[in-house]
This record gives C-alpha cells, structure tokens and sequence, in this order.
C-alpha cells in the first residue's frame, strides 16, 4: 500500500476524544475511498460504508431523511447487520451526488448524538461546500487529499525517510552537492514523476508493470472522468467550465503562461471566467495562482484578480497530453524538448497544499518570478529552470535584491547539482521536498 502523509491526519482523528465528523476532499482517483477503508476502517470493530451513487441506483433509501432517527433506521438498512455504538464507523462516500441531500446540515446533530463516528468523502466537495450555506462550523473535521506529492512518490520507489533526513542534514541545510551519482539517482527518479504523476493508479500501475503505455492510458481516463464530473455537476457552466480546463496545456506552453480568457473564448467576461477558475480550483483538478504587483508580505495585498495561471492537478496528466508517446524522451533529458511548463506544474501541485498565497510575480520591464509564497511567517520565491540557461534569471535577481521587498529567501531549482554562485543559490529541482520540511503533515 502506497504511504501518504494524510495517514498521520487520519490516526490524529481517531485518537482524538473530541471525534468531529471528518470529511475528506479532492479529487476523484487520488486515493480517498482506499485510505479511508485500509488506514480508518480496520480501527473499529464495525465499519459501515454507504455509496450515494450505488444507493440511487438501487434502493434510494437515503433519497429523503426526515429526521436523525430516520437516517439511523436507513443507515442499518443499508448495512443489513446490526451496528455497534461506540465502535462503529459510517463512512458516506460520494455524497455530491444526491444534490437535495444535505448531508453537512446532520453533522452537528450527529456529532452531539455521539453513538457512531462518521467520515465523508466524494468527488468535487470542494464546490459542494462552497455551495452550501448550512456548513455546521465547528462540528465538521475537513482534510484535503491531493495526488502524491514528489516525496511521497520517493517512499513509493522505496526511498527511505532516513536517506532523504541524510540529505536533508548533510547536504540540502549546509549547502554541500551530493555525490554525482546520488544526484543523478534522484534527477532520474524526478523525471519519471515528470510522466507518471501522484494519481495513486498510476504509480502502482507503473511500480508493477513498469510500462509508461499503461500509465498514460490512466491518465487519459481520469482525465476525460474530470469533464464528465463538469458536466454533471456544473450545471449551466458546464461548457465554459470544460472549455478552460482543456485549454490549459495549451496556455501553460504560451510566452506568458498565464490563463488570458479573452483570447480563447469571447463570449467569457472576466465576473464568470473567475467563477469557472473557482469551480475548477474547488473540485481539486486544477491549482490556480494569481499574480501579484508587489513581491512582499502580505502578498495577498498586491493580488491582481484577472491575471491567474492555471495548472493541472497532476504534471503526469500534463506530460500524457502534451507529449503522447514521446513522453519517455524526458527520462533521456533531451534538451531539444521544452519541458519548463512540466516541471512548473510539478512544483505548483508541490507547492500548493502546504503554503499561504502561492502566488506569482510578472513585471513588464523585470520579467517574471514563478513562485512566491509565505510559510513559516517567511517569504519565499522560487526561479524554475528546465534547461542549460539556468544562470539567465533577471526578475529574480531583482526581487531578491530590492531591500523594499524584504525576500526571506530565495533559490533558483534547476537541473544541476547544489551550489552557490554570485550570491544565488542554484538547488537541484528534487529539492523541492526540503524547503517547506514537508516531510511533516499539512499545517
């Protein structure tokens, strides 16, 4: 079973006396429904799990509750065996899919109740909660599940937590290269996440069968699963919604990288462009950045609404579109083939769980920093380079050096191995898993 850094989370919840009604978000396909069931469900003596999706299709019982004592005489039901108080867990997955099922609006009730702990999951919840007005705060526990970030791709590839403390310590914190080799180990292992991606099937599929054909044929089903739950759920959107997200390869590949609406679809206006980039950010299948005028703290201050990038939720899904079946020529790191929009979808999807305001910085007459983010109360930019021309990197090199901006740090990830020139440092781009000590859980 592939390690993720939620599992923590999950036994955190457990342990806890005070067991609010957790809901697990994301994604479809990054692994919710499996972590619930091999990490939550062997903690109890009874686990109950209800399917919306199969239970409409079937009995629909759950259709309509009336009251708390109505859902309980559904919930035993549908489990068809007696469940024990205080030792069981209820797990209601896909509950997107009734839409006049409110199934937040119980939580309070069910938590004061307190015979059963209960756990939530579906696709697209992001937008569910952002619709709903109900939201019971205070008596619903929320974690978010993204696809396997670069680190925990690492342990997938049986890279040790003690190997990468090593790095960590004697290489990455003193500013020392690596052995070329080692170096070179993980710049390859870098480059097949490039292809493969965090969705959990695709990295099992690829451990077992080593056969990027079969990962891609995953990627290009989940992809075309992620319209259809626009088309579904997004309503009078849906066109719109779908027309965005299948231009962003595109647009990622452009001079600016950044999302420009008015090019692509005229009859868009910004008010609903924006909602769509909402849409699309809340169900977990696109990372979205907006632009900022000024590269300081607070950066939310200087955010500039209309300019926003937006990258796929999986660099994996990226590569299979982009490059087809020439996705292996970047495990031979041929520099005839432009992969920076590649690798900046890798650091977003890196990036984003884990940091406040990911945002970037563009200035017509400096040029563009492509990531600035506050954590741990410092603010950090990043300069990211696919290529040979690594040491080119003008805007950087003015943010970093206007005092105004009081820039904590700053690095420039590149392919090269770790080393220090005109006052920069240049880190190699598997790095990434240092800056933040995401090692540790989501803050």
């Amino acid at each position: 079973m592939l390690k993720r850094k939620i599992q923590e989370n999950l036994l955190k919840w457990r342990n806890s006396p005070d067991r609010k009604p957790l809901m697990i978000i994301g994604a479809r396909q990054v692994g919710k429904t499996f972590i619930i069931r091999n990490i939550l469900f062997p903690l109890y003596e009874n686990s109950v799990e209800i399917n919306l999706v199969n239970d409409e299709k079937g009995p629909k019982l759950f259709a309509k509750i009336q009251n708390l004592e109505d859902f309980f005489l559904k919930v035993n039901l549908y489990a068809k065996k007696p469940i024990k108080e205080k030792k069981t867990i209820i797990f209601i997955d896909e509950i997107q899919h009734y839409q006049n099922l409110d199934v937040i609006t119980l939580c309070k009730f069910l938590y004061e109740d307190g015979r059963y702990d209960y756990v939530f999951s579906g696709s697209l919840l992001g937008n569910y909660l952002y619709q709903t007005t109900s939201v019971p705060v205070g008596f619903l526990n929320i974690l978010t599940m993204y696809p396997l970030d670069f680190e925990e791709y690492l342990w997938a590839n049986g890279v040790d937590d003690n190997v990468l403390k090593q790095i960590h310590n004697n290489n990455f914190r003193p500013l020392i290269p690596l052995d070329d080799q080692v170096h070179e180990y993980f710049m390859s292992l870098f480059r097949k996440y490039l292809i493969i991606g965090g969705l959990p099937e695709a990295v099992s599929i690829f451990l077992k069968s080593q056969n990027i054909f079969d990962v891609q044929s995953i990627h290009t089903n989940i992809h075309r699963l992620y319209l259809i739950d626009a088309s579904q759920y997004a309503r009078n959107r849906t066109p719109f919604i779908n027309h965005i997200y299948s231009l962003i390869p595109a647009q990622l590949g452009s001079k600016t990288k950044r999302f420009m609406i008015n090019k692509t679809n005229k009859r868009i206006n910004y008010s609903e462009a924006s909602e769509d980039y909402l849409w699309l950010t809340n169900a977990g299948i696109v990372t979205s950045l907006y632009q900022v005028s000024i590269p300081s703290k607070p950066l939310l201050y200087s955010k500039i609404g209309s300019f926003v990038k937006l990258y796929l939720n999986d660099c994996g899904i990226l590569t299979t579109i982009l490059f087809d079946q020439n996705a292996g020529d970047i495990l031979n790191d041929l520099s005839s083939i432009n992969i920076g929009s590649i690798y900046e979808c890798a650091i977003a999807n890196q990036l984003y769980p884990y940091v406040k305001n990911l945002t970037y910085y563009d200035s017509k007459k400096h040029g563009e920093v492509e990531f600035l983010f506050e954590h741990n109360n410092q603010l950090t930019i990043l300069e990211i380079k696919s290529g040979k021309n690594y040491m080119i990197h003008s805007a950087f090199n003015y943010v970093m050096e206007n005092k105004e901006y009081k820039i904590d740090q700053g690095y420039i990830l590149c392919n090269k191995n770790i080393h220090q020139r005109n006052g920069r440092i240049y880190l190699p781009i598997y790095m990434i898993i240092f800056l933040l000590n995401n090692n540790k859980n989501q803050p």
